[in-house]
């Protein structure tokens, strides 16, 4: 469908109707139809996408903000660069789809040469341990439900879920009222291959949708590179792991951000149903709760509060008081040594892995004797400072993009805070990077921002695990630079 949606953006350049782009849309479409070189459904369908297209570009001059009048001849570089963002970006995205929507179009995939990245899928155990509960398993998170133990293969686990068989590898570590979330789904449908095309669309929309919001909200230039960088964060593997996974991550952090910001702009009631809601998914988005309590915001946490019992209450009437005994008792301990994470044995998976306290496993890997047994401590030393980058945070007079920063770098430094961060954790710190880009002013700093982006978007593994490490511990330095870099001071004025 990019056929026709660029030739009635051209058209409409050229001459501002929307009758002429669609029809232009329209017979180029249906010319290369008939000529073969399309299918031929492309032609009536892609005549419709043109209408459409050029229907909102007719409407684009009431739509955008006056400074976006007259780009081209202001600045036809600049111009043309967002244009090929924009239109990575649709690539992208539309051959990820047709991979989430047939699970054949491997080629689709975000990276088809690695087979392990296109049979996984973190949303599998998600999914999986809710059927385990609407079955009132005496314990969802046992080692044997899940296969990346190596107590049991796929194939020999039983599930009610049609299609999930093959994707079962995971295991599930999250909270009992996470489990809210997957028992939506299971009711809505009990084949996993239409769960993930339908999760796969909500996480796509709703995090551009936020993403374009907050942008707005921000305002200036720095809400302006946050916006104009947008397609490039999309287009990332990061993000599109994240996507193509199913994964949580990106979900929560974006969500988190939205409670913060309903919160800023005095919804304290959404606040609190979307903090909570985040909590819920994954522990680290609690390190805004105390944030907010160094700044004493009593009626936010007291909403946040009350969300948590709702959702709690709401998670034992469906899955009843079971999962809560075992996640307090069997799992939560296992997550704070790091005995849950006993499966990471894959040299690939521990010199790739961006955890602050994964470090430790790496030093293993090189023969540092013992070095595996310092996970406890490490975890313990690094959570002490992120407690106190919290309390400096939390001081600090800012304006919006620098309180913007501040709520995402947190998220972002909590969550690297679990002993395993595979690639998709890149995907926050990318979005964090589009919001700096404004204080970026100097040639220097712009070359170290590309290389920095290039690198922890996009670094491979080397066939050497020592290479792997030495890469990755590179990666995750430039990651924590620009995460770290928000938590200064800056000055309370209006940005312009």
């Amino acid at each position: 469908m990019v056929l026709p949606v660029v030739a009635a953006g051209l058209l409409y350049w050229w001459k501002p109707s929307w009758v002429a782009g669609g029809l232009a849309a329209g017979f180029v479409a249906a010319g290369l139809a008939a000529a073969g070189v399309l299918p031929w459904g492309f032609g009536p369908l892609s005549i419709l996408a043109g209408v459409l297209s050029s229907v909102l570009a007719s409407r684009i001059d009431r739509a955008l903000p006056k400074s976006v009048e007259g780009a081209w001849e202001r600045s036809r570089p600049k111009t043309v660069a967002w244009a090929m963002l924009a239109l990575l970006m649709l690539v992208q995205l539309s051959r990820l789809s047709a991979f989430m929507t047939d699970r054949d179009s491997t080629w689709a995939s975000t990276f088809p040469p690695v087979e392990f990245t296109v049979t996984h899928m973190c949303m599998a155990s998600y999914v999986h341990a809710a059927d385990l509960s609407r079955q009132n398993d005496p314990n969802l998170y046992d080692t044997k439900h899940y296969p990346n133990f190596g107590l049991t293969e796929a194939e020999e686990i039983p599930t009610s879920v049609a299609g999930l068989q093959p994707y079962l590898d995971d295991s599930f570590h999250y909270p009992p009222p996470f489990l809210l979330l997957p028992r939506t789904w299971l009711a809505v449908s009990n084949d996993y291959l239409v769960i993930r095309s339908i999760w796969f669309a909500i996480q796509i929309l709703t995090f551009v949708a936020f993403a374009v919001l907050l942008a707005l909200w921000i305002g200036g230039s720095a809400g302006a590179w946050s916006l104009w960088m947008l397609p490039l964060v999309l287009a990332s593997m990061p993000t599109m792991f994240n996507l193509q996974f199913g994964q949580i991550h990106l979900f929560t952090i974006w969500t988190t951000m939205a409670a913060m910001l309903a919160f800023e702009v005095k919804r304290p009631v959404l606040g609190g149903v979307l903090l909570a809601g985040g909590i819920a998914s994954k522990l680290f988005p609690g390190i805004l709760v105390l944030y907010m309590v160094f700044q004493k915001r009593w009626r936010d946490l007291a909403w946040t509060t009350l969300f948590g019992a709702v959702f709690a209450g709401l998670s034992l009437a469906v899955t009843g008081r079971t999962p809560f005994a075992q996640f307090f008792g069997y799992t939560l301990p296992r997550l704070l040594s790091g005995e849950a994470f006993s499966f990471v044995t894959d040299p690939l998976v521990i010199t790739t892995n961006l955890s602050v306290p994964g470090m430790v496993w790496k030093l293993d890997l090189l023969g540092v004797e013992g070095a595996s047994a310092w996970l406890g401590p490490t975890s313990t030393v690094y959570t002490v400072l992120i407690l106190i980058a919290t309390w400096y945070a939390a001081r600090l007079d800012v304006d919006r993009v620098g309180r913007v920063q501040l709520w995402l770098a947190l998220l972002i430094l909590a969550s690297l805070r679990s002993a395993l961060v595979p690639i998709y954790g890149v995907a926050p710190v990318l979005w964090l990077m589009t919001l700096e880009l404004d204080s970026v002013d100097s040639r220097k700093g712009l070359i170290g921002f590309a290389l920095s982006w290039v690198f922890v978007s996009s670094v491979p593994p080397a066939p050497s695990p020592v290479v792997t490490i030495a890469l990755y511990t590179v990666a995750l330095v430039a990651m924590l630079y620009w995460v770290v870099r928000p938590l200064r001071s800056r000055a309370d004025e209006k940005r312009t």
